[in-house]
């Protein structure tokens, strides 16, 4: 649009120039003298005055281009190859209901207020087309970045209005694990169109177990929980039932439902920890029928149960005055949980305590559960090769070994025979010197874990002298 007009009013051009004249005249009259060159100097100045007036009076030239900015309606075109797929021979594939929909009327009337752009994606996005050279596109994209490519989109229309954007895809990522990028915010809407009707497609049923979340060290007698996600699909509205095994025996199941389309659910189990020990947990869902793919249906933890108190084994002989007290003194200690062996008169072992599952083998899973072994007045033989074996993995493992002794334990047939060398011989030290930080010297340990792990195991004389070893 072409506008003339003045930047100043004509009155005060027009008044302006008939000053300037009026004053030229005046000063002429009054102080020129009235010759020929000083009436040419007058009609020259009156002339140019003229000139003057004359461009002044001559309108502005205003260019105006006025353009509507429409907003952009954007479309994001999958291009992937699953777009070619069909439910069955008598439903068009996906492809073919997006070119339908955008030969449809809502394009005309879309395009009477806004700019459309058509982006075809599938590995990235590409660049904006036209309805026509949409039509010569074919679905042959590997891959179906949909979360990128409404992320390049948003970035591109980034300060640009947006009406909205139309997604023709099967809605299926196949880069995201998770589909919360489905409910991300916009900045503009997102429209959808079902690309093919609803139940064409026959889910395969398939069940499987997501994360199995619980505590792997718990104390004895809490309770703790064990949360289970399960997903899949296919279920026909069956119900889902979550096993857990405790060492191979059924401990409790629960059931849920998983929708035919698809989804996730988590079930939480309340286990309770009467004993201490490690115990093997097999997390079970049972498969569906017709599900071909079992081997994530399940799942094996291992959970440690241990007590909060420090476990202390005590392993006696023949019951002496020495054992009563120190029996006394374990229970009344509320730091200690101790679990005591003795020999009975048929010279088998006798528990003096709850053994809570503790067996006198002394295995090594079991002695993994102790922090203090302490071995009284029992010889090798009582000891046994294996016994002693299973003690000696335990200080190479971090475990403490004491040694209280006795008449048996430090005899030619005792402990010396086994593990200390009697070459050297115990030297004993009174309580007093120790708290001085005086130790003995001259004894050697004849195992070699023993020896590399000397300050885990010490001997004990009486209730005066003691031995380090």
């Amino acid at each position: 649009m072409i506008v003339y007009e003045h930047s100043i009013p004509f009155g005060v051009i027009l008044t302006s120039l008939l000053v300037a004249l009026a004053l030229g005249i005046f000063s002429a009259w009054k102080s020129l003298p009235r010759k020929k060159p000083t009436m040419v100097l007058l009609v020259l100045y009156v002339f140019v005055l003229a000139a003057m007036g004359w461009c002044i009076l001559q309108p502005a030239l205003k260019d105006v281009h006025i353009q509507l900015v429409k907003p952009r309606f954007l479309v994001a075109l999958d291009t992937s190859k699953s777009m070619s797929l069909s439910a069955s021979p008598a439903i068009p594939t996906r492809w073919a209901t997006a070119q339908d929909v955008l030969k449809q009327s809502w394009v005309q009337h879309v395009g009477a207020e806004c700019d459309v752009e058509i982006y075809p994606f599938s590995s990235d996005i590409k660049k904006g087309l036209s309805l026509s050279e949409v039509s010569n596109l074919q679905p042959d994209g590997t891959e179906s970045r949909i979360r990128e490519a409404l992320n390049q989109l948003q970035e591109r229309s980034a300060g640009l209005p947006v009406a909205g954007l139309l997604l023709l895809s099967d809605g299926i990522d196949t880069v995201e694990l998770m589909d919360d990028w489905a409910t991300k915010e916009r900045p503009f809407p997102i429209y959808a169109v079902r690309l093919e009707p609803p139940g064409g497609w026959e889910m395969e049923p398939d069940l499987r177990i997501e994360s199995v979340e619980t505590s792997r060290r718990v104390t004895v007698g809490w309770k703790s929980e064990m949360k289970v996600k399960v997903s899949g699909q296919g279920s026909k509205g069956a119900p889902v039932n979550v096993q857990v095994y405790e060492n191979n025996n059924l401990l409790t199941e629960k059931q849920t439902q998983i929708p035919n389309e698809g989804g996730e659910r988590e079930v939480v189990f309340e286990l309770e920890r009467p004993k201490v020990g490690t115990f093997n947990y097999r997390v079970l869902v049972q498969p569906l029928s017709g599900e071909k793919n079992t081997q994530d249906n399940e799942r094996l933890l291992d959970v440690e149960v241990i007590d909060a108190r420090n476990r202390l084994l005590y392993v006696e002989g023949v019951p002496r005055w020495e054992y009563k007290y120190l029996r006394r003194v374990l229970l009344s200690n509320k730091q200690v949980t101790p679990l005591i062996f003795f020999t009975g008169p048929d010279g088998k072992p006798r528990a003096g305590t709850p053994m809570e599952g503790f067996t006198p083998e002394m295995l090594p899973d079991q002695l993994k559960s102790l922090k203090i072994v302490m071995l009284g007045n029992v010889d090798m033989e009582e000891l046994g090769s294996q016994r002693a074996a299973n003690l000696l993995k335990f200080v190479e493992d971090g475990g403490s070994l004491v040694f209280l002794g006795g008449t048996k334990a430090w005899s030619s047939g005792g402990l010396l025979k086994g593990e200390v060398d009697p070459a050297g011989g115990p030297e004993t030290i009174s309580s007093e010197a120790l708290e001085r930080g005086q130790r003995p010297s001259g004894l050697r340990w004849r195992s070699p874990a023993l020896a590399k792990h000397s300050s885990g195991a010490f001997c004990f004389y009486g209730w005066r002298t003691f031995t380090w070893c």
